[in-house]
């Protein structure tokens, strides 16, 4: 039997592994395109080296990162064994990627912003950071806390024993 809050987790994990995806091909478009882009601090990556590149190495592990969150979330609702540890991997890359774009923000990114007078710049960061660390930090802290609980792995060894005996 997969406990309920498998099936609440596997959700959220679908829909943040979505929306991640589409965001990354928006940003990706706004990024590559010909011209300066409707977003200040994208038009602030664009310009910078260092940003653009760290932009685009970060946007592909979040790809392979989403690509695995979905996989993982998808086989989560029927139980599959390797699912619960594809999670955690996913959750610990997570916060990893996401505290060091915290760190590359602050100290490059935010300063920047200050010196080309980006219209919004506070607006800019404080939704940066709070989605930074509601959805790059918390959220995988969540995740790890849940399929670490007891009754959790449990579950996920009796669904591999039962498919097993099958």
């Amino acid at each position: 039997m997969r406990p309920e809050a498998v099936k609440v987790i596997a959700i959220l994990a679908i829909a943040h592994a979505t929306c991640t995806l589409l965001w990354l091909v928006a940003t990706a478009v706004m990024v590559l395109a010909a011209g300066k882009p409707a977003d200040p601090t994208l038009s602030v990556v664009k310009t910078d080296g260092f940003l653009f590149t760290w932009s685009l190495g970060t946007s592909l592990i979040s790809f392979a990162l989403a690509m695995l969150l979905l996989f993982a979330a998808t086989s989560l609702l029927s139980m599959k064994s390797w699912a619960r540890r594809a999670m955690l991997l996913w959750a610990m890359a997570w916060i990893f990627l996401n505290v060091a774009g915290v760190v590359v923000n602050v100290k490059y990114l935010y300063p920047l912003m200050a010196k080309t007078s980006v219209e919004n710049a506070t607006l800019a960061k404080s939704l940066g950071l709070f989605s930074a660390v509601v959805l790059g930090v918390a959220w995988p802290i969540a995740v790890i806390a849940f399929f670490q609980r007891k009754n959790i792995k449990n579950a996920f060894v009796e669904a591999a024993s039962a498919s097993a005996v099958l």
